[in-house]
């Protein structure tokens, strides 16, 4: 599994920087190759409710989602090293399951942080130093809990 946060279709908007946001597994990528979305909003999104799953006591779902399309993807504590994610596609009434893999806890860790320092180099370039610090600090969680 991979985060994939491309270089090359990153634009900025009037308050929102766009950009292809997507996850690589071996089943194929999701929600599809080249998926074009808020980036930075995602990425704090996700990291955020990663940090915020490892700080609740009891849970065993995180739920990381997308702002364009009805699409998401769950992890569940499978064991104490490893994630069971679903790669989700909602609709009205049902959901459906595209996929499902499971990912070693520290390679999910690591994706998250690559996808933060990605981001990071992302507001840094369009000057957004609000976000800069907020993705910095985010860094120093993901580097708490995975020494990398």
């Amino acid at each position: 599994m991979e985060i994939i946060i491309t270089d090359n279709r990153i634009s900025q908007g009037k308050t929102n920087v766009t950009g292809g946001i997507f996850f690589k597994t071996d089943s194929g990528f999701f929600p599809e190759e080249n998926w074009n979305d808020f980036v930075l909003i995602i990425a704090a999104n996700w990291i955020n409710e990663y940090l915020s799953f490892l700080n609740s006591s009891g849970s065993r779902t995180f739920t990381l989602c997308f702002m364009d399309g009805a699409s998401e993807v769950v992890g569940t504590l499978k064991d104490s090293g490893n994630y069971c994610l679903e790669y989700v596609r909602l609709y009205i009434d049902s959901k459906d399951v595209i996929f499902t893999e499971i990912v070693s806890k520290a390679d999910f860790e690591k994706q998250l942080t690559k996808a933060c320092r990605k981001s990071m180099r992302i507001a840094s370039t369009f000057d957004m130093n609000e976000q800069v610090g907020n993705f910095r600090k985010m860094l120093d969680k993901l580097k708490y809990i995975n020494p990398v």
